[in-house]
């Protein structure tokens, strides 16, 4: 039960951890790597007839690298310049040459942050427990626990 218990929580916060983009280079991509990619103004350009206009940044998971600097993404996500808040994409694939990208970063776990994280969860889901507890008389300040009525 505790192997169970053990792979559940590690699954857990693999997935639900906290993530940070860390700037990486070209060469270092691999394929399937969720990444975020800051255009240059060219590149913005050059994108706007297929994702439509002003895109400063796109976020996907990479499909293809070519030796020229060039990568081939399945969008997740389009920022644009002026807006606070993302568009969603469904995996669309785009084509960025290099002279497109300003800079790459690759998707990667913060171990700090999620254990923080996740320390706070276990110590908020400890404090209900223990009010849950104690306001149905579950748990008692007395050493004897409740007395039993004489017949």
């Amino acid at each position: 039960m505790r192997i169970v218990a053990s792979t559940i929580l590690v699954l857990v916060s693999a997935v639900s951890g906290c993530y940070s983009y860390v700037p990486t280079t070209h060469s270092s991509l691999a394929t399937g790597a969720s990444v975020s990619v800051a255009l240059t103004l060219q590149g913005s350009v050059n994108v706007a007839s297929r994702i439509g206009n002003n895109v400063a940044s796109l976020e996907g998971t990479v499909s293809d690298t070519d030796s020229s600097g060039g990568i081939t993404l399945s969008l997740l996500s389009v920022r644009r310049r002026g807006e606070n808040l993302a568009s969603t994409w469904n995996g669309e694939s785009i084509r960025l040459s290099s002279e497109d990208i300003s800079e790459i970063s690759t998707r990667q776990l913060s171990h700090g942050r999620t254990v923080a994280a996740w320390t706070a969860l276990g110590a908020a889901s400890a404090g209900i427990i223990v009010a849950i507890a104690r306001a149905t008389d579950l748990v008692g300040g007395s050493s004897g626990g409740r007395p039993i009525p004489t017949p």
